[in-house]
């Protein structure tokens, strides 16, 4: 047995002027080089607990803790948070908040130096740490120019650099696109290459086989805790306690087998095994899946885009793009391909180094930002670039007070967005106060409210749990269908087949295919040249016959074998 790097006894925190407790007695033990998974809903206590692993909490965040928290033996609130970091490395939620640096090496050697290590032992570090998260040709960038991807997977070489004892990521995947998600769980498993315990926080089970233990938190409390592999399977109780699980655990849920599988050629293998085929006919046809709009006059048309960042990164590569009222597209790509850059086009945050983009029929960079503003509202990958009023509700008030609508007016839109995101409730909070996931669907919230005529969203469902994503992509759909133009960049493919009739696949700046989500999601070639790849119930269908986009359309068309 290896000896506890992490000893949890009855702890318990309630932030200052809080009625509730953000965790209620948790108890549990982390083995050296241990793997701990813990998931729970938006508003669990997930960061709460990560921030007690390090002192942050009660150092920082003030309020009533009770219970103890020891690595390797030693009380962490009896330690200077500096003092812990190189026994308890921490990736915050809001990765952006580590950043600092003016490089990328630099950001990466500045733990170490702090640690005082000799010069050639910090080049070293700086050196594995990149390589291990695929960053050792952007060293010499600026974190600032990265994408939203790229600095998540800084942040983490960050703090790899530390070497901690315990490693601690507060959803670490957020902004990652799908293969990165994968790398990174691949290099978390225990017996990878990484010396240090694990726990990683996350409002879903990830994709993948599942390993080690997992703590399910509710409300603060410890709703269950065991073997992962166990836990993961009881899709029942996951569900009972805001947890989505895995896709694949679920379809076996529904067709009542107790079966697990890593992925999607070895489901196929155990649906084939029990006697299920796929029953193309059941799918929906062609027209069901039609984009709207065709032969309306484009809303957004895009000729020959090119843009080169300053420091000569060339980001777009000769975009051609027609984009017509009442369509819900999704732009998909792997961190870094361009789709930022691109949809900052539309509400001239950037201008074409050639080429040109037309809002309406007429250039973008012709409106004022007022102007198109109007036309297009815009949800930044980065919800804190967005926020400044003292409450939720003066945030999304304040572009309805500008658009001159009546009190009355601007009540019930507000109230309608608040709801649509679940934030009713802190109407009257801070969002400053917020945790990322919170100011996100502030952020939403205030774009929807204006209910414009052109929606761009990047990555509108960041930092937020499964409930709450379904809740806000609801909500664009209904917006759909009363005419406005939906265009969303989400590294979640598998919602994006739910809810867009339309998905654009960028790589390398390049559009490399355009058309219905089963055709785009479907395609191979194109997907490899991206980087990533199908979701796991399409993918589990193609084995099985024909491409699905959702759980439920693939559980309808398995035959179930003769009785």
């Amino acid at each position: 047995m290896k000896p506890a790097i992490l000893e949890v006894r009855g702890l318990s925190f309630t932030y200052r002027g809080s009625e509730s407790p953000a965790l209620d007695g948790i108890d549990l033990e982390l083995a050296a080089g241990g793997f701990l998974r813990v998931a729970g809903a938006t508003g669990a206590g997930k960061s709460t607990f990560c921030r007690c692993l390090n002192g942050l909490i009660p150092q920082f965040q003030r309020g009533e803790l009770r219970g103890e928290v020891r690595i390797g033996g030693v009380l962490a609130d009896a330690q200077k948070v500096g003092d812990n970091a190189a026994r308890v490395g921490l990736v915050f939620q809001d990765f952006e908040a580590q950043l600092f640096s003016t490089s990328v090496e630099r950001e990466v050697a500045f733990g170490p130096e702090n640690l005082g290590l000799p010069r050639e032992q910090i080049a070293q570090r700086v050196e594995r740490s990149l390589a291990a998260v695929g960053l050792a040709e952007l060293r010499r960038r600026d974190p600032a120019t990265l994408s939203g991807g790229e600095k998540q997977k800084l942040a983490l070489a960050a703090t790899l650099a530390l070497e901690p004892e315990l490693l601690v990521l507060d959803e670490p995947t957020t902004d990652l696109d799908p293969p990165s998600r994968r790398w990174l769980r691949e290099l978390l498993q225990p017996g990878r290459g990484l010396s240090s315990a694990v726990i990683l926080a996350e409002p879903e089970i990830g994709d993948g086989a599942a390993s080690g233990e997992l703590l399910v938190l509710e409300a603060g409390r410890c709703a269950a805790l065991g073997p992962a592999q166990r836990l993961a399977r009881d899709t029942e109780s996951l569900l009972r306690h805001g947890v989505r699980p895995r896709e694949l655990d679920l379809l076996f849920a529904r067709l009542g087998l107790d079966q697990s599988a890593s992925g999607p050629e070895e489901a196929a293998r155990i649906l084939e095994r029990h006697g299920y085929r796929l029953d193309p006919k059941r799918l929906p046809g062609p027209a069901a899946e039609a984009a709207s709009g065709a032969g309306a006059p484009a809303v957004i048309q895009i000729d020959r885009l090119t843009h080169q960042y300053p420091d000569g990164m060339l980001a777009l590569r000769g975009i051609d793009l027609t984009v017509r009222p009442g369509e819900f597209v999704a732009l998909l790509g792997a961190n870094g391909s361009g789709k930022t850059t691109l949809v900052q086009h539309l509400n001239g945050l950037l201008h074409p180094s050639s080429g040109s983009c037309r809002i309406g029929g007429k250039e973008a960079r012709a409106y004022s930002l007022a102007e198109l503003g109007q036309r297009v509202g815009y949800v930044f990958q980065n919800p804190d670039v967005m926020i400044f009023s003292d409450t939720v509700a003066d945030e999304v008030r304040f572009g309805l007070r500008n658009r001159g609508l009546s009190e009355e007016q601007q009540e019930r839109r507000c109230r309608a967005a608040l709801e649509a995101v679940g934030l009713e409730a802190l109407a009257d909070a801070d969002p400053f106060a917020l945790p990322k996931g919170g100011r996100q669907r502030v952020a939403v919230a205030s774009v929807l409210a204006l209910e414009p005529e052109i929606l761009v969203l990047d990555e509108p469902t960041t930092g937020l749990d499964h409930a709450h994503a379904r809740t806000v992509l609801d909500l664009l759909r209904e917006l759909n269908r009363k005419g406005h133009t939906i265009l969303m960049i989400t590294h979640a493919l598998g919602l994006a087949a739910e809810y867009a009739r339309r998905c654009l696949l960028l790589g390398r700046g390049e559009l490399l295919a355009d058309g219905a989500p089963r055709q785009v999601l479907a395609d191979a070639n194109a997907l490899a040249l991206s980087g990533l790849e199908p979701p796991d119930i399409l993918a589990l269908g193609q084995r099985l016959g024909a491409p699905t986009l959702t759980l439920d359309e693939l559980a309808s068309c398995l035959v179930r074998p003769a009785s």
